[in-house]
């Protein structure tokens, strides 16, 4: 019997770093869009490995860390995302309530290939799947956009979604705190020739948006639903904890199709109270927005129709946005290398 010897080799691991301000000089809202409808259209074709998420809660609702992997047929990598949300940060200690990253892995040999800001890659993988499920499931010509929650994701929300359709006439916002709203319009103004208003009463935006926006941190509704314009599609993306909720009862029953993300949306509670409530029947829930892109599932019918696309992150934007950031960086010769 031959005796083998395996003879391994171990070489000093090279990780390209890239951090938050690297990312901002290397992509755009646009070519972000492109990059989460490829990812899902990717999904569908070739495949993912999807586990669970693996989340720890804290001693309150509003503080818990986050573990989500992703193995991308499409892309052969493996995307690990860590993340925490700590809610009162800002006001307890000033510094941001959200903290993350990515590491992305070669996933044919297994060798790390980098460590990605993930605030960034979250913020841009966000805000452009919000405009992605509007360009499957709004009404063509959108006039009036309306945005609840005037903060980092409300703004790229609506930077997204002004990208997608440069040609609405006019923007609505609100925000609890009015001062959050009026700030944001002031900027937002500088950068698009646009009507942007700032209202006092939520239900205005209700009633008159043809694609609503929820970005909020809200734990209850936000909105009543019996105001919601015939033809509305929502973009839901604010807190995603499974007692929590933005929509109310009203804006599920009235809702002629939800979509979601992927599975992980069905525990939120903008999903699961109304459906253990006996509010919506679970084949109202039509299927994952990556599905409508393949054309696996129907989207919009009809401009009478409301739509409601229910997102709580997935890993596979994540990896996709990440490994994306890695090639481009890879090519303008961006970011730092580590050794470890």
């Amino acid at each position: 019997m031959l005796n083998f010897c395996l003879a391994i080799k171990f070489i000093v691991m090279k990780l390209l770093v890239i951090d938050s301000k690297v990312i901002d000089e290397i992509i755009d809202y646009k070519y972000a869009i492109e990059v989460v409808e490829e990812a899902f259209k990717n999904k569908e074709i070739y495949g993912v490995e999807l586990p669970p998420r693996q989340e720890i809660t804290l001693d309150a609702p509003q503080r818990f860390y986050g573990s989500m992997a992703a193995y991308l047929h499409g892309y052969n990598i493996i995307g690990v995302k860590l993340i925490t949300y700590f809610f009162e940060n800002p006001e307890l200690y000033g510094i941001p309530p959200l903290y993350a990253f990515v590491s992305i892995f070669d996933g044919i040999k297994g060798v790390p290939l980098a460590i990605v800001e993930g605030t960034k890659v979250t913020t841009y993988r966000t805000g452009a799947m919000g405009a992605v499920s509007s360009k499957y499931l709004a009404v063509k010509s959108p006039s009036v956009i309306g945005l609840m929650g005037a903060g980092i994701q409300g703004m790229m929300q609506l930077h997204m979604h002004l990208t997608l359709y440069p040609g609405v006439d006019r923007v609505l916002v609100y925000d609890a705190l009015k001062d959050k709203a009026v700030s944001l319009i002031n900027k937002f103004s500088e950068q698009y020739d646009i009507e942007f208003k700032s209202v006092d009463d939520a239900n205005e935006v209700v009633s008159k948006s043809d694609i609503l926006i929820t970005a909020t941190t809200s734990v209850k509704p936000v909105l009543d639903g019996k105001y919601l314009k015939k033809g509305v599609h929502i973009v839901s993306i604010g807190y995603i904890n499974k007692d929590s909720r933005e929509l109310d009862d009203n804006s599920m029953a009235r809702a002629s199709k939800i979509y979601v993300d992927s599975k992980d949306a069905y525990s939120s509670g903008d999903i699961r109270i109304p459906l253990e409530k006996g509010v919506i029947h679970k084949s109202k829930v039509v299927g994952e927005l990556s599905q409508v892109i393949v054309g696996k599932v129907i989207g919009r019918e009809n401009d009478e129709e409301i739509t409601i696309f229910k997102s709580v992150g997935t890993a596979i934007l994540d990896a996709a946005m990440a490994y994306k950031i890695y090639l481009k960086a890879v090519e303008e010769g961006k970011g730092r290398y580590i050794e470890l």
